[in-house]
């Protein structure tokens, strides 16, 4: 089977530079539904633009919570 979560990401260029940097690693966002969800910052990398990371994004995880796959929705 398998579960997902849809989630907002905003993150400016100076934002991302902290990740970059290694000040951070965990990304805190919203789902849908309203539920807080911290994700690795990793999974977003192919994501990063000049502008930061924007967008809609669906996450995949099987039954055990691994990570399964992020794709942009919108």
């Amino acid at each position: 089977m398998g579960n997902k979560a849809i989630i907002t990401v905003n993150l400016t260029s100076e934002q991302v530079k902290q990740y970059y940097m290694g000040q951070k690693n965990r990304v805190q966002a919203y789902t849908d539904d309203g539920q807080s969800i911290s994700v690795p910052y990793d999974i977003l990398l192919e994501f990063v633009s000049h502008q930061g990371i924007y967008g809609r994004f669906e996450i995949r995880y099987d039954d055990g919570g691994k990570f399964q796959g992020i794709s942009r929705i919108s």
